[in-house]
């Protein structure tokens, strides 16, 4: 897992953007007020829109202690996903047996797995920071974590010559107790980083409040 040097870049993330990047990742991650992935709701009674901040962030923060929850299990089951494509060190969203990366496992965990399975479809191999602006991007901004914190959750995974098709129980992931080790210094960093991240998150979010977006679209 050679992607990102994890253990020496502890210093580097969400805790050293500071409030001077707050305000500069609020006016690059947010687009102009024309924006596509706000749709008008259907015809029929809706809530008002919250426009409460302390209301919002409450529920970014609960959302956030999910996916840390889930990040946890998902360490401890370690079923990780297997590079058998690309030669090299390189993500992978959902493998060819099913198994979700971290990020693509808390997006199907929160009710979003077409979402995830979409990623896998067009762009197996992506990196978090290279995302574009539509989908995946609005569930990291309705997340409570931030897109630095989704990059850092994302590791890579060494190419593995495939096994023949002979049935035979799965294997642990030859890099598990690397990747354990990493999800274990993400989790604490997560943890770690809350109130600065939820700053940032809500910062992020602050055109799309005042445009009147929906509190539901808050991930589960």
């Amino acid at each position: 897992m050679n992607r990102r040097n994890f253990l020496g870049g502890l210093g580097v993330g969400v805790a050293a953007l500071g409030t001077a990047a707050a305000s500069a990742g609020a006016e690059s991650f947010a687009r102009p007020p024309a924006d596509p992935l706000d749709p008008p709701d259907p015809p029929g009674d809706k809530p008002p829109p919250v426009r409460d901040r302390k209301v919002w962030r409450e529920a970014l923060a609960a959302a956030r202690t999910r996916h840390i929850a889930r990040l946890s299990i998902y360490r401890d089951v370690g079923r990780f996903p297997l590079n058998h494509r690309v030669l090299g060190s390189i993500p992978t969203f959902i493998d060819h047996r099913g198994a979700p990366c971290a990020v693509g496992h808390l997006m199907q965990q929160s009710g979003h797995a077409a979402l995830a399975a979409d990623i896998a479809r067009t762009n197996n191999n992506v990196y978090v920071e290279e995302l574009g602006d539509g989908p995946a991007l609005d569930w990291i901004l309705f997340s409570g974590l931030t897109r630095e914190e989704c990059a850092l959750i994302q590791p890579s995974y060494r190419w593995r010559e495939p096994r023949r098709p002979v049935p035979q129980p799965e294997l642990p992931h030859p890099e598990q107790d690397t990747l354990r080790q990493h999800f274990t210094l993400v989790e604490r960093r997560l943890r770690g980083d809350t109130e600065v991240a939820l700053r940032l998150a809500m910062a992020r979010l602050e055109p799309r409040i005042e445009r009147g977006v929906q509190l539901s679209r808050v991930v589960g």
